[in-house]
């Protein structure tokens, strides 16, 4: 039940408590910053993830394990890189941008990745990955929620305003 219900839960939350922070203007900060911005994606969704291989190969790491290294390269920063972002007086406005595209990207990379991970590593022992549902169950939880709280925001910004504190420290646990 926690796997299946709860952490699916607590992340479509996270990724709700995101999108109360962001609006249009973080999409379009990606223009204002294009080789930041371009330099953190690809360190993101190509450079993380390499690296993760080349690591899982030379430390010899087989079958699940390996797959599951690779799953977590390939998951986009969250909500606690902005915070810390924040803490560490970064520059927010381009770490939410960062988290904000590499989510929404990570609905079509997440699937293609994993499924090559699983190919790769597993081989014909592991179990097929249907590509389709899992960039489906991608999208529910994080596109969905992230819209769902960038909608809120912009229809009851009192509101979010007033509870921001309150759910994005319940959010970072």
């Amino acid at each position: 039940m926690l796997i299946s219900v709860a952490l699916p839960l607590i992340l479509a939350f996270i990724m709700f408590s995101l999108g109360l922070g962001l609006g249009g203007k973080d999409f379009s900060r990606v223009a204002t910053y294009p080789r930041a911005f371009l330099t953190g994606l690809g360190i993101q969704t190509v450079l993380l993830p390499l690296l993760a291989f080349v690591l899982v190969k030379a430390f010899a790491v087989e079958g699940e394990i390996a797959v599951g290294v690779m799953i977590l390269a390939f998951c986009p920063g969250g909500a606690i890189s902005n915070y810390l972002t924040r803490v560490s007086r970064g520059n927010v406005p381009l770490s939410i941008s960062l988290t904000a595209v590499t989510s929404l990207l990570a609905v079509v990379t997440m699937p293609i990745f994993v499924a090559l991970a699983a190919r790769h590593f597993l081989g014909s022992a592991g179990e097929r990955v249907d590509v389709t549902r899992l960039g489906l169950t991608v999208f529910l939880l994080t596109a969905v929620p992230v819209a769902m709280g960038m909608g809120l925001t912009k229809m009851a910004p009192r509101c979010v305003e007033m509870s921001a504190g309150v759910i994005s420290k319940a959010s970072l646990g």
